[in-house]
């Protein structure tokens, strides 16, 4: 069983980057907009930031906050 993180997606932002908020919960703030490709987005940019392969990282679920629901393998 990997590490669970929560992370709340800001899309359409001016500026991009991922700010943590200890108990593995992050805020994400993207230049893209929302749509089917998000999640594949939110992988790579998550990926790229903690130096996890994209593969090691699996999406749970949204919840009715939008936050986002990963596990890191």
């Amino acid at each position: 069983m990997g590490q669970k993180i929560l992370v709340k997606v800001v899309f359409n932002s001016s500026r991009e980057g991922l700010e943590s908020f200890g108990n593995n919960r992050y805020l994400l703030k993207l230049s893209y907009p929302e749509d089917e490709g998000a999640k594949a987005v939110i992988i790579a940019y998550i990926s790229r930031q903690m130096g996890v392969p994209a593969n090691k990282i699996a999406f749970i679920e949204q919840d009715v906050r939008k936050n986002w629901h990963f596990e890191v393998l």
